[in-house]
């Protein structure tokens, strides 16, 4: 399966701009109304570790113009604390003060660590297909760090790229986010880029409590998911046991594309009513 004609038309709607923020070099997707006087509620959107802002595509096309959507894409550096300064410096560039943050995997950590360090700006903080505890759960999964550090990113990202191929395909939906993460991996993140944000989660610490109540709290997350295995997924449902807590029975690693519609109705519910 190719990409959806439908995300080249997004792009062409919808262009990823590039913007600095915090001295370094952001891609930006905005959905800002066109007409004077209007200020929807803002969602801020972060991909994981093998995507750019455009995977929420199918967000945006649901969503825009009740909510005012950024997606951001990361700069080539490895440290996830960077990440959330960042992407809160892009919110007060565009005039927002408060913001609901949503996460995916790498995201889903980023945005833990923005409700950490800015905890004012969020309104609701969602949490997808994530963990809590890197250090505990992730690291050790992976070879040493030293050895990471010293692979080159092209190798990284060469081994990133085959895994998309070796996903199950009789599932469509899963077959459409297998191949739009594959391309996003093969065609619009640089090795450079890719080997950053595998570092930045991988050199990250556990989070420590969050200053916010778990009522502000939304966890997404799917039985199916290859990525992040039940313990990983328990721990963050333990983190945070009054959240409102979401489980797809399937959707893989990436139910914001492969169950787009009943994703996209878990945020509207919430922040819209």
């Amino acid at each position: 399966m190719s990409e959806p004609a439908e995300l080249q038309r997004f792009r062409k709607e919808f262009p990823e701009r590039v913007v600095r923020a915090g001295g370094l070099r952001w891609g930006v997707i905005d959905s800002a109304p066109r007409t004077a006087g209007h200020s929807p509620p803002a969602l801020l959107l972060l991909p994981g570790t093998m995507g750019t802002g455009e995977i929420y595509w199918q967000q945006f096309r649901a969503l825009a113009g009740r909510l005012r959507l950024i997606a951001v894409s990361y700069p080539a550096v490895a440290d996830v604390a960077r990440y959330a300064d960042g992407a809160v410096r892009i919110l007060r560039q565009r005039g927002i003060a408060r913001a609901s943050v949503l996460g995916s995997s790498l995201g889903g950590f980023t945005a833990q660590t923005i409700a950490l360090r800015h905890p004012q700006v969020v309104e609701t903080l969602f949490i997808g297909n994530s963990l809590c505890d890197p250090r505990t759960s992730w690291r050790p999964k992976h070879p040493p760090l030293a050895e990471i550090e010293a692979t080159p990113a092209a190798t990284i990202r060469d081994d990133r790229v085959a895994r998309t191929d070796q996903w199950p395909r009789g599932d469509p939906g899963l077959a459409l986010a297998q191949a739009v993460i594959g391309a996003q991996g093969r065609t619009r993140i640089s090795a450079r880029h890719l080997k950053a944000r595998v570092l930045a989660l991988l050199r990250a610490e556990d989070l420590p409590p969050l200053p916010i109540p778990d009522s502000r709290i939304v966890i997404i997350d799917c039985d199916d998911d290859p990525i992040m295995p039940p313990p990983v997924r328990k721990a963050v449902r333990a983190r945070y046991p009054g959240a409102e807590a979401h489980a797809l029975p399937s959707g893989g690693h990436f139910p914001y594309i492969s169950r787009a519609e009943q994703y996209t109705a878990i945020i509207g519910r919430r922040l819209l009513g």
